[in-house]
């Protein structure tokens, strides 16, 4: 149970985005549009009507209408000359439906300034609505950065349940990067929140959009067969990966994580110190070889893998935090507590070292201190997916305790957060026959 607390909580920006995308529109975007189409007998009346919906529609290639052939835009009449073609022109001209002039003049703006970034994107994404592959790719080729923020909107339409506009952002951040961390990100999330489908479906839908020949194709194929459970497909997929670069930390680090959940500790050890050889530098890394040590009960090397990374990063709360584990797995209670302590004096705000803490009350057999703990951690951090091994644990203490009606109550708050959290729904039905409100034909 304890590896799953090696993953932390990710935190969501998709409301922020949406917000701040906004605010942006309209303090900045609206106005340049309405004075730059003022000469071009552009109805004003199509541009107001943005103010009734949220300026992502804008970005998601809804105004399209109908599909549009490539070869339209050859026939397409210029509706402005180059000397007077701006970016605010161009958006006018895609809101009223007019996407083949829009691109015209996005054109003509980029062939002006290659390196304005803003009339470079609108151009590459307009090839990409029109079915221009090639020419979208050659133009974001030019560009940087703007993967990130395509990845954004792609999640956030995902949330939004608009898939198919969701796989259209994916595919364009693609062509800047095939690398896109904001997707396992996400995957993540979901797959923590116990939104396994969720997460299995955007990996695969990233790994469509990729060549076969992209390692990064066969990480997403790879993490997304682990996070269904498929251990042995999921090392196939990535030593897929590595067959195309040996050397690939993050496909290691998968192979070394899915040999975890198949009980290899050994065969992690092997992977985990080729990857200390290949980046002996990385942060994490000695505190990784800690927490298997301590897996496979062997508390010594544990220790001192632990304090190699407490040596290289004394500032930093993981290696107290783990430093704490080894001494309450010992037995030094009291020692365990006060690394605790000393990790949460950095300002953490992660629900893992108080988990920790937790867990050490009751194996020291504060039982009651361990309980009162637990609940005030769950409030504190009510919704975060790191505390479904807390839910999991506390639950087992109340049926340690004969509390069994307070067990479910526990699982079913869970499950109010975490509704596909197959742990907590296996937990509760082993115990649901006990349950009152589950046993009396109201409850599941």
């Amino acid at each position: 149970m304890f590896f799953r607390s090696l993953i932390t909580h990710q935190l969501t920006l998709l409301k922020v985005v949406e917000t701040f995308v906004f605010l942006l529109f309209m303090v900045l975007v609206l106005p340049e549009i309405k004075s730059g189409v003022a000469d071009n007998a552009v109805s004003l009346q199509a541009i107001d009507e943005l103010v009734a919906f949220s300026p992502l529609q804008l970005l998601n290639c809804r105004p399209l209408g109908s599909v549009v052939e490539a070869s339209d835009v050859a026939s397409s009449p210029n509706p402005l000359t180059t000397a007077t073609a701006s970016l605010p022109q161009g958006l006018a001209l895609w809101i009223t439906h007019r996407p083949n002039d829009a691109r015209r003049v996005w054109t003509q703006v980029h062939a002006k300034n290659s390196t304005n970034v803003s009339a470079g994107i609108w151009l590459g994404l307009s090839s990409l609505c029109l079915g221009m592959d090639t020419s979208a790719t050659e133009v974001f080729d030019q560009f940087s950065g703007a993967d990130t923020f395509f990845v954004i909107i792609a999640n956030l339409n995902r949330e939004k349940g608009n898939v198919e506009l969701s796989r259209f952002w994916m595919k364009a951040a693609a062509m800047l990067s095939q690398d896109l961390p904001g997707i396992y990100t996400a995957a993540t999330k979901y797959q923590q929140e116990g939104r396994v489908s969720e997460a299995v479906a955007l990996l695969r839908d990233y790994a469509d959009v990729l060549p076969h020949d992209s390692p990064y194709r066969w990480r997403a194929l790879g993490m997304a067969e682990r996070f269904a459970g498929n251990i042995q497909e999921a090392n196939r997929y990535f030593g897929q990966g590595l067959r195309i670069d040996p050397n690939d930390l993050w496909l290691l680090s998968q192979v070394r994580v899915a040999k975890i959940d198949a009980g290899d500790l050994d065969g992690a050890l092997d992977v985990l110190m080729q990857e200390i050889e290949l980046d002996g530098g990385q942060q994490w890394l000695h505190l990784v070889a800690a927490q298997i040590y301590r897996g496979k009960g062997d508390l010594d090397n544990a220790l001192l893998w632990a304090n190699r990374e407490q040596q290289a990063f004394p500032n930093h709360w993981a290696s107290y935090d783990e430093l704490g584990s080894i001494e309450c797995a010992a037995g030094n209670y009291e020692v365990g507590l006060n690394f605790f302590d000393k990790a949460m004096s950095f300002g953490t705000v992660s629900p893992v070292i108080a988990i920790h803490r937790a867990t050490c009350l009751h194996d020291m057999s504060q039982f009651d201190a361990a309980i009162v703990y637990a609940e005030e951690v769950i409030s504190r951090y009510s919704g975060e997916p790191a505390l479904i091994d807390l839910y999991l644990s506390l639950g087992s203490w109340y049926i340690e305790r004969g509390e069994v009606e307070r067990a479910c109550n526990l699982y079913d708050r869970g499950l109010a957060h975490w509704p596909e959290a197959h742990w907590l729904s296996e937990r509760l039905g082993a115990i649901s026959s006990r349950c009152p409100v589950h046993n009396d034909g109201s409850g599941s």
